[in-house]
């Protein structure tokens, strides 16, 4: 499949209808294009091809004879960005404007010598018009509707030298012709067809405009004033003051760095003095404060009265009374030191007594749901610039939803330094009730498992995304988002033995079986794990020990062994065994009760997990609490590994990345 020349548009290969080609490159003309513009088969060059007069010189392939001929008639010669409009300059066009293609002849010119004669000595003038200072006889006056591409061709110079020569890239010919505005003048090569235009009345006006202008823009980059105004009155006190004699000192100090011109030097060295002259002032009172028992010190612009708290601080008395930091801006100090979240705990809070007048606070903690900037700290999709076709508008928003529900409920921003998982690793408490209905109002718990029927008819995340609609890319958002928290133990503490223990039960257990414990445990009021692994075993199925006979009359199995790294099991309520059979290997759904006990394992991680070893003694199991077919438990298993590790592989990306 091909494209149409003129509007890019798609042209099939297989298309009956003849299609109209270009005489040079035999490309592609739609229809369209053709019935708008007949002439655009006649071009030759044609559009593609013409990247300037020196490169259709140079293309050997190229039929220079019909530039002579008249295939392309006078009529049909037009100048991309010259025609003729009414701010073109009084005495900028004459008689001789278009030559015409026929001053082609000759031998031709290859395009890199083109490029190397533009380097020599400009173009000879016999125009009288006097010159701004600095002016070259070869320059190019731009105008605002001119166009790189227009120039090339009303001078006769290879467009990609007119590029080279002006340091612009090439796609100022085509795509981003703008940028040819961002200068005043431009350079002529000396093999220009006829002379450069001369500078208009007002050049040296124009030239000093555009100085100060670009002076303003440099002194807002370096300086970080939001206001062009200012920036603008420092140039034009800088221009007033050409010798320096307002900023002598500042000057001779070098501070905006040694890449500016005079003029911006001047204006940011003025800038700056003001600035630190305000500072300075502002900073008289704290200064005064600067004894024991009298101690003030300012902390990213805001001011803290430690005159109480000196002699409780960790690091001694001492340290606050260094001269650097004692009634002076500690900022630095204080963050080589400590980290943003101790100044947001209580007893620090309350030690702010004001704030610096006239200046912000530069260090802006985390607010929820925001991005990271760091690079490469958020995955490609959420990045600007790329695009993945995997993800939709449902899924951003339910990323950048479920990022605020992270922030907000568990890490508890930005009021409290003590989110839930920091607390919950310390105590080694399972996760706090709190955060688990707060899932449950959202239907965390149900979107946590992937698309399936047990999703229908609900309501998820506030109706963000539609139950038909869910797929396991918006499982793996949920995943890894509740990764982030940082904290691996409390991570699995998350109902990470629900997410691969209930999955059996909703695939494999009873209607009556569903309907009497799976509500509560989507409303996260009762808690599930998954028993397959062993001392003896680990997670090899055919290797388990842990075994169920049924009784005599064949109601309930007698189930008898132990598990042992089971994730939430300390805290469970229901249990998905694994158990050897008579016939081969069932699945079994163990309520917690008489002959379960359950004790807690110390692992490498956070006891928050629940991480338990249990004992199974003659427990007493409704043989209606089989999952699947009896002796057929392997396919129960195998049918749940597949969720299983794949969502463990969601989260583990997160952790590796961590």
């Amino acid at each position: 499949m091909d494209l149409c020349i003129g509007c890019a548009s798609s042209i099939p290969a297989s298309s009956s209808t003849k299609v109209p080609v270009t005489p040079c490159c035999k490309r592609l003309i739609c229809q369209r294009c053709d019935a708008g513009n007949p002439r655009l088969k006649t071009y030759n060059p044609c559009l593609s091809c013409f990247g300037g007069v020196a490169v259709v010189n140079a293309a050997p392939e190229m039929n220079r004879t019909a530039l002579k001929v008249g295939e392309v008639e006078a009529d049909d010669v037009f100048v991309v960005g010259d025609d003729g409009d009414d701010d073109s300059e009084p005495g900028e066009r004459g008689s001789d404007d278009l030559p015409g293609y026929a001053a082609l002849d000759g031998p031709p010119i290859q395009a890199e010598a083109a490029i190397e004669e533009s380097m020599v000595a400009p173009v000879v003038e016999t125009n009288n018009t006097a010159a701004p200072a600095g002016y070259s006889k070869s320059e190019y006056w731009i105008k605002p509707r001119d166009s790189l591409m227009g120039i090339s061709l009303k001078y006769g110079v290879d467009g990609r030298a007119l590029c080279k020569l002006n340091n612009l890239p090439p796609s100022t010919l085509s795509t981003t012709p703008h940028l040819l505005h961002t200068r005043t003048t431009l350079t002529l090569p000396p093999n220009a067809r006829r002379p450069a235009s001369p500078p208009p009345p007002d050049a040296q006006e124009r030239l000093e405009k555009r100085a100060k202008e670009r002076a303003a823009k440099r002194l807002q980059f370096v300086t970080k004033e939001v206001d062009f105004r200012v920036a603008k009155a420092y140039v034009f006190l800088a221009g007033d003051d050409p010798m320096g004699t307002r900023t002598k000192e500042s000057t001779k100090r070098s501070r905006s760095g040694g890449d500016l011109s005079g003029l911006e030097e001047r204006a940011v060295d003025q800038y700056l003095d003001d600035e630190e002259w305000e500072a300075e002032q502002r900073r008289e009172e704290v200064a005064k404060h600067n004894s024991k028992g009298d101690l003030w010190v300012i902390i990213d612009a805001k001011v803290f009265d430690l005159s109480k708290f000196a002699n409780l601080h960790p690091g001694g008395l001492n340290v606050l009374l260094d001269e650097e930091v004692a009634g002076r801006d500690a900022t630095q100090v204080f963050y080589s030191l400590h980290r943003q979240e101790v100044l947001q705990k209580p007893g620090y809070v309350r030690l702010q007594i004001g704030v610096v007048e006239g200046e912000k606070s530069a260090v802006a903690p985390p607010q929820p749901g925001a991005l990271s900037q760091v690079p490469y700290a958020e995955p490609t999709w959420l990045s600007q610039g790329f695009h993945s076709p995997y993800f939709k508008e449902s899924h951003k928003k339910l990323q950048k939803e479920m990022r605020k529900f992270v922030d907000e409920v568990i890490c508890k921003q930005p009021h409290s330094v003590h989110p839930d998982g920091q607390a919950r690793e310390a105590d080694g408490k399972r996760v706090s009730q709190s955060v688990v209905d707060a899932m449950a109002a959202k239907n965390l718990h149900r979107m946590r498992l992937g698309p399936g029927k047990h999703l229908k008819g609900q309501v998820l995340f506030d109706g963000i995304v539609k139950p038909e609609e869910f797929d396991y890319f918006h499982e793996m958002i949920i995943t890894q988002e509740l990764a982030r928290v940082g904290v691996r133990g409390y991570g699995d503490g998350l109902l990470a033995g629900m997410v691969i223990g209930l999955p059996p039960v909703l695939n494999f257990a009873s209607e009556e079986l569903k309907a009497r414990i799976v509500p509560d445990i989507f409303a996260g009021k009762k808690f599930i794990s998954l028993a397959i692994s062993e001392a003896f075993a680990g997670s090899d199925v055919s290797g388990i020990k842990t075994t169920a006979t049924l009784t005599e009359d064949g109601k309930h199995w007698i189930v008898t062994g132990t598990k042992k790294w089971i994730t939430n099991g300390h805290f469970s309520d229901y249990f998905t065994v694994g158990c050897r059979t008579e016939g081969g290997f069932t699945v079994i759904l163990v309520e917690r009760g008489e002959g379960v006990e359950t004790s807690p394992i110390k692992t490498s991680y956070s006891p928050a997990a629940g991480t338990a070893y249990i004992t199974f003694d003659n427990v007493k199991v409704p043989v209606g609490n089989t999952l699947g077919p009896r002796d057929g438990g392997l396919i129960v298993m195998l049918a749940n590994f597949n969720h299983e590790r794949t969502s463990l592989s969601f989260s583990e990306a997160v952790d590796m990345a961590d």
